[in-house]
């Protein structure tokens, strides 16, 4: 296992009982969809797999499942992404090495600096609202009481504000780390929670 699928597999039980616990305002929903049409007519900027032994796979899965749903006309997929960014580098937006392992370690229902103003000074690029960041793909071993399973951990930042609209860990059965079919199937489901009506 590497270490990204690794730390996945180890920050997603602390993760699931921090967004649980009190105090301070209503934490980022974990899982489900997010409402109405979830994501749809939105402009989002999409960005790559940010943790994962196989990133560019698993973006390019990514995008295949969004794309395949309704409503993803106003998205900004990563390819767009990655060359508006060469246009400006002075942005300094590091597109595959986001800071983004506070998600595995922490509650987050607010982002801030440096992440925070890496995307603001993308979406100046581009008019974008809000923005997926598709955190870590991790494969979590066969347990007594769960099967082997791919899972992925991905949240959505109002762009404007900072805060966290979703936090989603979607999980698929599979037998092995590198199975294409699970991480399609991944993919998918994460698509239908952002593009419930899809």
């Amino acid at each position: 296992m590497t270490n990204p699928m690794r730390a996945l597999c180890l920050a997603i039980p602390a993760l699931v009982s921090a967004c649980a616990s009190g105090g301070g305002g209503e934490p980022a929903p974990l899982s489900g969809t997010l409402g109405g049409s979830g994501l749809a007519g939105q402009v989002v900027m999409v960005f790559p797999v940010q943790q994962a032994s196989a990133p560019d796979d698993a973006t390019r899965e990514m995008v295949f499942a969004l794309q395949s749903r309704r409503g993803t006309g106003s998205w900004i997929f990563p390819e767009a992404l990655a060359g508006q960014l060469r246009r400006s580098p002075q942005l300094n937006v590091p597109l595959h090495e986001l800071p983004v392992g506070i998600f595995l370690r922490a509650e987050v229902r607010r982002i801030g600096d440096p992440l925070y103003g890496m995307l603001r000074r993308a979406a100046a690029l581009n008019g974008a609202t809000s923005a997926l960041l598709p955190v870590a793909l991790g494969f979590r071993p066969a347990a007594p009481d769960a099967p082997a399973a791919l899972e992925v951990l991905a949240a959505v930042v109002d762009i404007t504000t900072g805060r966290v609209l979703w936090l989603g860990r979607e999980s698929v059965p599979t037998d092995a780390p590198d199975d294409p079919a699970g991480l399609a199937r991944a993919m998918d489901t994460l698509a239908g929670r952002l593009l419930p009506a899809g």
